[in-house]
């Protein structure tokens, strides 16, 4: 893609009273009763201040969090003339949500610390959403212009799952090289404090000389240098090392193409603001972003006369887009429609005992241990279902578990799946494989990082350790993510595959299913307490409050409850090394699309299984597998009242599609 072929926009730029008022509107949105500091877990402190577009009627109202993301050596103040347009432009009514906006000081720059060290935009991504965590803020929009742009993207690379939207102002992937003519003013302005190189860094000379409305012989270059002369912090100068250690920041930035892959698949709306005029960061940068960051959410703003300063040459332009991309976030379409079907869950008696069923299942003697190829020893077993005689056969099935659960927790679907097998498989054998994941349970925890292809590797050792060739793959939650890398390790070896509740990639859990997950793994408190966190996470509130079992009047919730306090209490405490280990292979695992492409043309069948309700891995995620992963072959299973524990709350209707596409699948090799 050439330059040419970005169609432009000419923008009016500074031309009123208006827009000088947003340019001296500083003082308005950073008060010294608003500027807060915050000491961030590595030490730093950081000077920051939250803008809001509260009143009094509104005061109910959701938040909307916007994050803005200084350039280089700018303070927060820098990004008062965009705030006092947005927040101006923002109907809180309308919108249906008031407007938070979260500025602050870069490491090295303003309030904040000035560490003498070496800096790097990865770094100060880190900042960000150390502060984000400090602010108690989940996820929010982002955007950064220049420097900012790249810890944008940094951040964006790094937790996908925290980004709303992303806007990239004026910025590049890096490896980038300034227009010739930049170095003389941008020396002349960083050193020699010429206010004349500062206009020539950051604006063409053609749109300085135009009049401002109403204001005879007021220029636009009158305006922009009164704005760049005028203090807009109080704080003191930054020192030289740290106006080195950012440069270094900026010149060692580097985002690599799987990278950039990565938060194009997330899929949140991405806006590219370009100057065609800019010398700093050439426009060229910013379309080599917009080959990378495909797709209809991503769209672009290009200003034919804009420099490197249309943060403020453009000021009303880029709050409007920016509201736009915002806006964009809550009306973003899902391309794959899915058949949604009802279904009453658990709600029988029957059902109930199957809840407690790991006591039938996995009593003392049924699990084993084996030292596998990959070099720990993995504690599994192998549940027999032995043919009505030697000529029908057996099918073999491997379940893989999810983050930080034993093999045990598919006791409910073996119960199931073995019950169903009896009445549809009548004569045929069945052998179920069931692990406890490195990190957690008998299986070794070693210490480092987890990956979800050597967990995948883990289990196709222990296939050869107990002779079976090829199975059935099953996989739940972060098994789902396994089972996928385990497909693609050796695409021979499965017969067929299931994913339920899972994800190609880091996904975006809610602030609330976080918070859940994070106090069932990590909370100290009692076993009734972890239990009811448990089913506050994998089930939707109202199923289990008023799903009640139809022969006792039991409430859905008590019976569930139940079953985890019975199950926590066997369960072995997590250790440090394992949940590290799992949460890395979570947060790293990411399949491209072309793998996923490779894992369709294998032609297996394969189920996607997924609940409207998840809060965990949202059905987005298995919306995006099914548009990869299409035809014939591939069939689709979404609960309109499930939620990520649809694997115990449908354990009949998952274990009869299971079947189903067992049967589907080619004989053995």
């Amino acid at each position: 893609m050439k330059i040419e072929e970005i169609p432009t926009f000419a923008g009016l730029g500074i031309h009123s009273e208006r827009h000088i008022a947003a340019l001296r509107s500083a003082p308005k949105h950073f008060p010294k009763d608003r500027i807060q500091r915050a000491t961030l877990p590595s030490g730093l402190t950081i000077e920051y201040a939250i803008e809001s577009s509260d009143e009094p009627e509104t005061e109910d109202l959701p938040e909307e969090r916007l994050v803005m993301i200084n350039g280089f050596m700018m303070t927060k103040e820098g990004w008062a003339p965009v705030i006092d347009i947005l927040v101006d432009k923002w109907d809180a009514k309308t919108q249906g949500k008031k407007l938070k906006i979260l500025s602050f000081d870069n490491r090295g720059a303003g309030g904040s610390d000035a560490p003498f060290t070496r800096y790097t935009t990865s770094q100060m991504a880190q900042d960000t959403l150390s502060l984000l965590n400090y602010v108690g803020w989940d996820s929010a929009h982002f955007v950064g212009g220049s420097m900012g742009g790249m810890i944008a993207i940094e951040l964006a690379a790094t937790v996908p799952e925290r980004v709303l939207s992303l806007a990239l102002l004026l910025t590049t992937r890096g490896a980038y090289l300034p227009h010739p003519r930049m170095w003389k003013p941008f020396l002349g302005s960083v050193l020699g404090g010429s206010m004349q190189c500062v206009m020539e860094l950051l604006y063409p000379s053609t749109i300085l000389n135009k009049p401002i409305d109403g204001r005879d012989g007021l220029t636009v270059q009158d305006v922009l240098k009164k704005y760049h002369a005028t203090p807009q912090s109080d704080n003191a100068l930054p020192p030289l090392y740290a106006l080195i250690a950012q440069g270094v920041a900026c010149l060692t930035h580097w985002v690599s193409d799987d990278r950039l892959e990565l938060v194009a698949k997330s899929d949140f709306p991405i806006l590219i603001i370009g100057g065609k005029q800019d010398i700093l960061i050439p426009p060229e940068n910013s379309v080599t972003l917009i080959e990378r960051l495909k797709g209809e959410h991503v769209h672009t703003l290009f200003f034919e006369t804009g420099g490197h300063g249309a943060f403020f040459q453009f000021v009303e332009e880029i709050a409007d887009g920016l509201q736009q991309t915002i806006q964009r976030s809550n009306t973003f379409p899902m391309p794959f429609e899915p058949e949604v079907v009802s279904s009453p869950g658990i709600h029988t008696q029957r059902q109930v005992e199957a809840l407690y069923a790991a006591s039938k299942y996995f009593g003392e003697g049924v699990a084993k241990e084996a030292f596998i190829s990959t070099g720990i020893t993995a504690s599994y077993a192998v549940l027999e279902l032995p043919p009505m005689n030697a000529s029908v056969g057996v099918e073999q099935v491997v379940l893989v578990a999810g983050f930080m659960q034993p093999k045990d927790t598919w006791a409910h679907f073996i119960d199931s799946l073995l019950s169903k097998w009896n009445q549809k498989q009548r004569g045929v054998g069945l052998s179920i494989l069931v692990l406890d994941n490195r990190g957690f349970g008998g299986t070794d925890a070693p210490f480092g990082m987890y990956s979800t292809r050597t967990m995948a590797e883990d289990i196709l050792a222990l296939m050869d350790h107990i002779g079976w060739r090829s199975a059935h793959i099953v996989g739940g939650s972060m098994g789902g993510m396994v089972a996928q890398e385990l497909a693609l390790l050796d695409l021979r070896r499965v017969r067929s595959l299931t994913l339920v509740s899972t994800s190609r990639d880091r996904y975006k859990a809610s602030g609330r299913s976080l918070g859940l997950m994070v106090r069932k793994t990590f909370s100290f408190s009692s076993v009734p307490a972890k239990a009811n966190s448990m089913v506050d996470t994998l089930f939707p509130q109202e199923y289990v409050a008023t799903t009640r079992i139809a022969e006792t009047g039991e409430s859905v919730r008590s019976a569930i409850a139940r079953m985890y306090e019975l199950q926590l209490k066997k369960w072995p405490e997590p250790s440090l090394s394992g949940v590290m280990g799992q949460t890395a292979a979570v947060q790293t695992h990411f399949v491209s699309d072309e793998r996923l492409h490779d894992m369709n043309d294998a032609g297996f069948p394969i189920l996607i299984v997924s609940a409207m309700l998840d809060d965990v891995i949202p059905a987005a995620e298995s919306i995006v597998l099914k548009e990869h992963l299409s035809g014939e072959h591939v069939h689709t299973l979404f609960f309109d009242t499930g939620g990520h524990g649809a694997i115990c709350q449908y354990a009949d209707e998952i274990a009869d599609e299971v079947i189903e596409t067992m049967r589907r699948a080619s004989p053995p090799l």
